[in-house]
C-alpha cells in the first residue's frame, strides 16, 4: 500500500465531474484509496491506484463492499497525486487507458 492514507478522499474539481458521468461511487474510489495494491508513478507526483481481483476478493471475504461493487473495483484507476493527497481523477481501465496503467505495476 503506498503511504496515502486517507479515510474520505479529497476530491479536486475535475474528479468530481467525470464520475458523475462515469457512474463511480466516492465510496468505490475510497476503497481503491484505503486498499489499493497496486500502484504506478504516472509523472508529476501522480500515482494510479487500483485494486487487483484478489484484493477485491479480500474485501469482499471479509465484509467491506458488498459483492457487486467489488466486481467492479479491479476495473478502477484512481489517480492521486502524492504530496496532496488529492484525487485528481477516476477512471474504468480499458483500452489504451488499461495498458497505460498496468505496464510495470507495482504489488504491495
Amino acid at each position: 500500500m503506498t503511504n496515502i492514507q486517507t479515510t474520505e478522499p479529497t476530491l479536486s474539481r475535475h474528479a468530481v465531474t467525470p464520475m458523475q458521468q462515469r457512474g463511480i461511487r466516492r465510496s468505490a474510489a475510497a476503497l481503491v484509496l484505503r486498499h489499493g495494491d497496486r500502484a504506478k508513478p504516472v509523472g508529476g507526483g501522480v500515482v494510479a491506484l487500483s485494486l487487483s481481483r484478489a484484493g477485491a476478493d479480500e474485501l469482499q471475504e471479509a465484509g467491506l463492499a458488498p459483492a457487486a461493487i467489488c466486481e467492479r473495483l479491479p476495473r478502477l484507476t484512481v489517480l492521486v497525486h502524492e504530496e496532496a493527497s488529492t484525487v485528481l481523477t477516476v477512471c474504468w481501465r480499458y483500452g489504451r487507458k488499461a495498458r497505460a496503467y498496468e505496464i510495470d505495476t507495482k504489488r504491495y
